[in-house]
């Protein structure tokens, strides 16, 4: 993210990015192994549905 120059809007996007990465990469590996992997991107993805989205407090106003 920092080479490209494209930084996520909330910390909730890092979290999606990450899951979606360990989700291509578990194909990548051996059979047990990559069933760990998809159980682990699979319960990420579901705590994030079941969290409240980030909301960032600032009084700092983008024009």
């Amino acid at each position: 993210m920092a080479i490209e120059q494209q930084f996520p809007n909330s910390p909730d996007a890092v979290i999606h990015m990450i899951a979606n990465f360990v989700q291509m990469w578990a194909d990548l590996l051996k059979e047990n192994d990559r069933a760990k992997m998809r159980e682990m991107a699979q319960s990420l993805s579901d705590w994030m549905k079941m969290k409240a989205c980030y909301t960032p407090y600032t009084d700092i106003e983008v024009l």
